[in-house]
């Protein structure tokens, strides 16, 4: 998701696919009514949420400005041994909850039972933020959803421009994102595929755009989290330098409690690093102590003791 008209990366959105027996890639909209009826549905939704915060952890060591957004699915929402797994994760990491936008679509949304509710809420009192998408219709009251913690509301690009609506709605739809604006929320324009559409936006002073004009969804890398070679800077912290992962709840979070184990274990080995900066990330390398001076190695000089 990027400004407009700048467009300027400001959010990334987590697509979920399967791959089949063949390693083809299946997309949602061919396997989400069968996982929903197998029961399978929160098992996705917990290891994308997993992924979605390895990500982010990666990111903001870059940009603390930057979000991403983590598509739940209405079951997921309402079954509450699924959802209560989801809840400890995120309470666990509660810290990213600025930049972690939980998205639900606008039926999920229309059709809230007492136990969504009491779900939802919970989520919004740990201060994750929400989006809607899925956007059929702009009959949006919006007061109520900022009062449930949307702030973000995505539509797509031709039903905005599309004439229809404004006789349809009870706003025209070049005032949404105004109105949408006094109560907190952003209007995201998305499926925006040609630069027509682009300028006619912005005479409805639409603030965020999503579509393949700016980019299509790519296979993340395969890499599991963030590797042991690389500096981590912690949510808030300030110039990602040379930092110790020295958090086990936060190893065990991002690699499981075997890696912090290993760590452990390396770290006994090779007490000793020396840090590399090389262009925008820091990596940790393990080296030797050698016996210089006064019984310090150069790694300690630099960076201290290890507490």
């Amino acid at each position: 998701m990027v400004t407009l008209p700048q467009r300027k990366v400001r959010f990334y959105e987590a697509v979920t696919r399967l791959r089949d027996e063949r390693d083809q890639l299946i997309a949602a909209e061919e396997f989400i009514s069968i996982a929903e009826a197998s029961g399978l549905i929160g098992r996705i939704d917990n290891m994308v949420m997993l992924r979605c915060v390895q990500v982010l952890r990666r990111l903001m060591v870059r940009n603390k400005d930057v979000g991403v957004f983590c598509n739940v699915a209405a079951s997921t929402l309402g079954n509450s041994t699924t959802f209560a797994q989801c809840l400890d994760f995120l309470e666990a990491n509660r810290a990213l909850a600025p930049s972690l936008v939980l998205e639900f679509k606008q039926s999920t949304f229309r059709n809230l039972g007492p136990a969504e509710s009491e779900n939802l809420a919970a989520l919004a009192q740990r201060g994750f933020r929400f989006s809607i998408d899925h956007v059929t219709d702009l009959r949006i009251e919006p007061r109520e959803l900022a009062d449930r913690g949307v702030r973000f509301i995505k539509v797509p690009a031709t039903l905005l421009l599309d004439p229809r609506q404004a006789s349809a709605s009870d706003i025209h739809p070049s005032d949404l994102s105004d109105l949408l604006g006094r109560f907190g929320i952003d209007l995201i324009a998305e499926r925006i595929e040609g630069e027509r559409a682009v300028i006619d936006l912005l005479d409805y002073d639409v603030r965020f755009g999503q579509g393949f004009l700016f980019a299509p969804p790519r296979p993340l890398a395969a890499r599991r989290g963030i590797c042991y070679r690389r500096g981590l800077a912690e949510p808030g912290a300030g110039h990602p330098g040379i930092q110790w992962l020295r958090h086990t709840q936060l190893r065990r979070d991002l690699f499981g409690a075997s890696a912090a184990a290993h760590h452990r274990q390396r770290s006994a080995r090779a007490p000793h690093l020396i840090g590399r900066t090389h262009h925008d990330h820091t990596a940790l390398c393990a080296k030797p102590a050698r016996a210089r001076g006064r019984g310090r190695c150069r790694a300690q000089r630099h960076l201290g003791r290890r507490p």
